[in-house]
């Protein structure tokens, strides 16, 4: 009832003003029944108040029915205007989540983009460090076989002054115990020397006796003869007659020299 008063005041008001213009009416109608007066006009009037009363309540009606289908038809623009809210509202609500999903899938790509530029950063220095150590082991290596090569070269050079040293030293040892071995066939064979009556001061013979390891003289030749024959030839018996030659030790590795040697007899002028 209320809400009736509240949602159509104005028809409201008119149903009270139709009300009250009846309740007039009828007392009016009462008090001529009461008064003298012919019967016939009264009942006219009570009809015409009737008939009155009749088509207020009609127009009463139509507005109430006008109102109350208005009043439906605002509930409904409501009700359409809620579920238009409340679509709204979800479609929003909707929006609002795929934008959250939205940006929480951005988040995680983000986070995986980032995990793998860290992944790939970290493998990167990884393959740098395990570059860098392989690089300082060959630099070591080649260091350690520069070091290695430089000791061998200092070696090499240091044996090769001994072996020169030695060498040296080994020429002058055999010079001296060549030309001393020489002295001494010299000797071994002039002691073994007969000079004949014919000799001369200044005579001079040299020859090129031919050995054998063990001294054996296996040729005598003439390089340079006196000119006298018998002394040519006392010269040549002497050396067969001396063999075989005094030779110096194997050991000294001298052999080979003494597969030759030239010897001078007599005296100079």
């Amino acid at each position: 009832m209320f809400s009736l008063i509240k949602n159509h005041p104005k028809a409201v008001l008119w149903a009270f003003i139709v009300h009250i213009v009846f309740l007039v009416t009828m007392g009016i109608s009462f008090h001529f029944i009461d008064a003298p007066s012919v019967s016939s006009p009264e009942v006219k009037v009570v009809k015409a108040t009737l008939k009155d009363d009749s088509i207020a309540q009609k127009q009463l009606k139509k507005k109430l029915d006008a109102a109350e289908r208005k009043k439906k038809r605002l509930e409904k623009k409501q009700q359409q205007e809620k579920l238009r809210q409340n679509k709204i509202k979800q479609e929003k609500q909707r929006v609002a989540e795929l934008k959250k999903s939205k940006l929480a899938q951005i988040k995680a790509q983000k986070k995986l983009a980032q995990q793998k530029r860290e992944r790939e950063k970290a493998a990167k220095k990884r393959i740098e460090e395990e570059h860098q150590k392989q690089l300082d082991a060959e630099n070591k290596r080649i260091d350690e076989l520069k070091e290695r090569q430089r000791r061998e070269d200092k070696l090499k050079k240091e044996l090769d002054e001994e072996q020169q040293r030695l060498s040296a030293e080994r020429k002058v040892r055999n010079e001296t115990i060549i030309s001393k071995q020489v002295r001494i066939i010299q000797d071994h064979i002039e002691q073994r020397w007969i000079k004949p009556a014919s000799t001369q001061a200044g005579m001079t013979c040299t020859i090129r006796v031919s050995l054998i390891p063990s001294g054996e003289v296996i040729n005598v030749r003439y390089i340079k003869r006196s000119g006298n024959g018998a002394f040519d030839q006392s010269v040549y018996t002497a050396v067969k007659r001396a063999s075989p030659l005094p030779l110096p030790p194997v050991e000294y590795g001298l052999s080979d020299r003494f597969r030759e040697i030239d010897l001078n007899f007599g005296q100079q002028k």
